[in-house]
């Protein structure tokens, strides 16, 4: 992807005043800006941009993730993307280090619904928990080794029969209740 189709907010100047902000970013600048992949979800796309300084940059990220509005779903599921850029700007800052990556910048416009996140990359060191789409396939989630499908299924199975038998109670139970009942209720008559 070259970077003349990068959104604004990955442009070199803009990145640089971004890293400056949040202190990780000094004398130096983002000199270039590649795209190394990118790919869509629902309603947003996700950029891995690597970034190269002018010089010694020893505390600044080599990599960022930008999360930005999906093209085709922009102007109709926009709210999602105000909804974290809301959730990064406000709440994120408030929970301790290292629960959700670190925001460097978040931007909603209520004109446009145009959105963006620049978030800490945490691809070398995370691993995503399943491949798109959700949910995955029966051998991605189980393993070959059919031992854990085995003692999860006896745990639903379980629960189920709890379940039916708590029905069967229920309905098998009840109609005697309100029989007895029924003969022990004294009769009110309001005529």
């Amino acid at each position: 992807m070259a970077t003349a189709a990068l959104p604004p907010a990955a442009e070199a100047t803009h990145l640089t005043a971004v890293l400056r902000k949040s202190g990780v970013l000094d004398g130096t600048a983002v000199r270039e800006v590649i795209a190394q992949s990118s790919r869509d979800t629902l309603v947003s796309r996700i950029i891995r941009l690597a970034l190269s300084y002018d010089g010694p940059a020893p505390g600044a990220p080599r990599s960022l993730i930008m999360k930005v509005a999906h093209a085709d779903y922009a102007s109709t599921l926009w709210n999602a993307g105000r909804q974290e850029v809301a959730f990064y700007r406000d709440v994120a800052p408030l929970m301790p280090a290292g629960l959700v990556p670190f925001c460097f910048d978040s931007s909603w416009n209520d004109e446009t619904h145009a959105w963006h996140l620049l978030l800490e990359d945490l691809t070398d060191t995370h691993q995503v928990g399943t491949a798109w789409p959700v949910p995955p396939t029966f051998e991605k989630h189980w393993g070959k080794d059919s031992g854990r499908f085995a003692a999860s299924l006896k745990v639903v199975v379980s629960h189920v029969c709890c379940f039916v038998s708590m029905i069967a109670e229920w309905f098998f139970c009840t109609p005697l209740l309100r029989r007895r009942r029924k003969h022990r209720r004294p009769s009110l008559s309001w005529r």
